[in-house]
């Protein structure tokens, strides 16, 4: 980047030499018209040719070179956006699979860790990505850091106002979001947008996404599945196509706090999918999303709660190779009104 700008400053100073010296060379010209030879009129035109050519073509090369310079720097934007979120769904995978590593039996946690050290390499590649632009892009990208670094303050400061309750500085607070917004206010739209995302509290981007499907289709459809490793008390097999279900928490030998679907005799008999994980909110939130979308806690009928309704929609052929059978289920319960967009 700075290589780029040294050059830009020489060729600046090589064209403004260049100027200089053709107007010097007219004004010779113009004072010694009536003295001058035929020969020495004759060479000042040909210096004068000459300088005005390669100005000329200096001055094409650079206007060239800008614009080939805007041309990739707005797709190097576009590949740093792209990076971001590659980024953002490694540091959200990496966290599942810490989470899950601590609840998991210890040979489940070497395949755990083993995707660890795959993502934690993945991670190298992306800042090894970002560094390849960091010649076109790297003003943006360095601006971009330290929004990051600003917001990173400003959120361990909040946990600590929210922890200990001192008096909180108004004034140094309001500073730092001001330059965290002028800051902002200079990057690109592209790279605003995917800053704003990571700003994106996973709860409310959870119930946002479950509002636009249900505004969407006027229904809530979820898929499930079942599998034959876990501790499940009954399958989709006994089931049909519109048969009424239930959807409630609960609990199996491999997981816990997830939606499980129930049958008519209350047999458990599947695992419901996160629908929100592409907007970056991971399964323990997305049941709390779920359930505050409901407007209700989703207790499971033995421990006296009211499951939510539901209709099995479709029933697909097991896996034999994941040993799963998947299914789909759809909900017509009206949501709470609150979070429909």
């Amino acid at each position: 980047m700075a290589q780029n700008k040294k050059t830009h400053w020489s060729t600046y100073a090589t064209l403004a030499i260049l100027l200089t010296s053709c107007i010097a060379l007219i004004f010779t010209q113009i004072f010694t018209a009536n003295t001058a030879t035929k020969l020495e009129s004759t060479l000042f035109n040909i210096i004068q040719f000459s300088l005005s050519i390669v100005f000329s073509w200096i001055l094409s090369k650079l206007i060239t070179e800008q614009q080939f310079l805007e041309s990739q720097k707005k797709f190097a934007i576009g590949a740093f956006r792209r990076i971001m979120e590659i980024e953002r769904s490694l540091n959200r995978t990496q966290k599942y699979i810490t989470n899950a590593k601590l609840n998991k039996s210890s040979d489940l946690n070497s395949k755990l860790e083993a995707i660890d050290i795959s993502i934690v390499n993945a991670q190298d590649t992306v800042r090894s990505s970002i560094a390849d632009w960091t010649d076109i892009i790297g003003d943006e990208i360095e601006v971009t850091n330290e929004v990051r670094r600003l917001k990173r303050t400003r959120n361990y400061q909040s946990e600590i106002d929210s922890d200990l309750n001192p008096p909180t500085n108004d004034s140094s607070e309001n500073i730092r979001e001001d330059k965290i917004e002028k800051l902002q206010s200079t990057l690109p739209a592209e790279i605003r947008v995917s800053l704003a995302e990571e700003d994106k509290d996973p709860f409310e981007a959870g119930l946002e996404h479950l509002s636009n499907i249900w505004s969407s289709q006027k229904t809530l459809e979820l898929n499930g599945f079942w599998e034959t490793t876990d501790s499940f008390s009954a399958s989709p097999a006994s089931l049909k196509v519109g048969d009424p279900i239930t959807i409630a928490r609960g609990m199996t030998s491999h997981r816990n706090g997830v939606l499980l679907t129930f049958d008519k005799e209350n047999n458990w008999f599947g695992v419901i999918l996160n629908p929100c994980v592409e907007v970056d909110v991971d399964y323990d939130d997305f049941v709390n999303v779920f359930e505050a979308f409901y407007g209700r806690e989703l207790l499971p009928i033995a421990f006296g709660g009211t499951p939510l309704k539901a209709t099995i929609l479709e029933i697909y052929e097991l896996d034999d190779i994941t040993e799963r059978q998947h299914f789909r289920v759809t909900i017509k319960t009206l949501p709470d009104l609150e979070y429909l967009s």
